[in-house]
């Protein structure tokens, strides 16, 4: 049953990545709500790195006490970014999520390692703004969906989730922080440990597991998170997906 949030406890934004959106948080809410978090999924505008960092923290500035920011896939990125100067946030959360070094981007990583399951599966759309400036959409192929994206789940559901993807702007895949970054700073948490040389993509949907209740033991690592004194580098330091990515199942 879900409980009143804990004023005691640190307010928990969930921050989701590529080709996704907030439903796909839903255990996750429900798991740390049970624990007394007050949680916010944060609905990622996936437009470039700047503007959505920017957008995250004109939210964070309506908070009131510690917050503990998790990001999944690119929304590592952005709170690596987002939590600079922000006394306010206490600890970071990597939940398979990138973490890029100044001047160093998700893109570039992807094209630097040989055997990415989502590069050769991306299908670009361009558009157009309405100030007139023209950008670039990033989708991925549905044939090739599940085995780039959603490997440890059913094939119907991996359906499902290829037709309602969001897009990905090609600015948000090759923005790269250009200051200081929350990482090196924070204390910090990463699940799985990341490393350059992760496992395929299948591996890392099975790396994911969840527990009994439904969740993927995010309760324990924000409680670990946030308690933490000393800031420290998490293990390997790069989410990286260089070869594959893995993502949240939405809930509905």
């Amino acid at each position: 049953m879900a409980t009143q949030p804990d004023e005691n406890k640190p307010t928990i934004v969930l921050v989701h990545g590529a080709w996704a959106d907030a439903r796909g948080f839903v255990a996750e809410i429900r798991a740390l709500m049970r624990e007394g978090f007050r949680v916010i999924g944060f609905a990622n505008p996936l437009r470039d790195l700047a503007g959505d960092s920017g957008y995250l923290a004109e939210l964070l500035r309506t908070l009131t006490g510690p917050i503990v920011l998790v990001g999944h896939s690119y929304g590592g990125n952005v709170i690596s970014t987002v939590a600079i100067g922000n006394d306010q946030v206490k600890a970071l959360v990597y939940l398979i999520g990138w973490m890029c070094d100044e001047g160093e981007s998700q893109q570039e990583l992807l094209e630097r390692f040989e055997g990415s399951l989502v590069a050769p599966s991306i299908r670009p759309v361009p558009f157009t703004s309405a100030d007139g400036s023209e950008g670039v959409d990033l989708f991925l192929a549905p044939e090739a969906f599940r085995a780039a994206f959603a490997a440890d789940v059913d094939q119907a559901t991996a359906d499902l989730m290829a037709a309602a993807q969001r897009p990905y702007a090609a600015a948000a895949s090759a923005g790269a922080p250009s200051g200081p970054l929350a990482w090196k700073t924070l204390p910090c948490c990463s699940a799985p440990k990341t490393r350059r040389s992760h496992r395929r993509s299948n591996d890392h949907g099975r790396a994911r597991e969840r527990d009994d209740r439904g969740g993927t033991g995010l309760p324990r690592l924000v409680r670990f998170a946030a308690r933490r004194r000393d800031p420290a580098h998490p293990s390997g330091r790069r989410g990286d997906h260089a070869h594959g990515e893995s993502h949240l199942v939405p809930h509905t």
